[in-house]
């Protein structure tokens, strides 16, 4: 089942049937991506453009948030930690 009448040469491996060929292709693939990755990193650092945000999505704020303080999340309530110890059974009939 899908053995090649003659094996096939895909960048440096043989290949002998479809499944070889789906390999040595998609690992192909993934090297291309990693040098494209890499030469983008390189360049990046050759010109001093690195950022710890680089690779973050973005989000805008629009209508009500527009003029909103970006740090107002940092000063949000938050609930105080539960009094009860662990493993202790509540009564939810008192």
């Amino acid at each position: 089942m899908g053995v090649l009448a003659t094996p096939v040469q895909i960048n440096g491996t043989v290949c002998r049937n479809c499944y070889d060929v789906d390999w040595a292709r998609k690992a192909e693939a993934e090297d291309t991506k990693k040098r494209d990755a890499e030469t983008a990193k390189k360049t990046k650092e050759e010109t001093g453009q690195t950022s710890v945000l680089d690779n973050q999505p973005v989000t805008t704020l629009d209508g009500s948030l527009k003029g909103a303080p970006l740090i107002a999340a940092a000063s949000a309530p938050v609930a105080p930690p539960p009094t009860d110890t662990p493993g202790q059974s509540v009564n939810i009939y008192a």
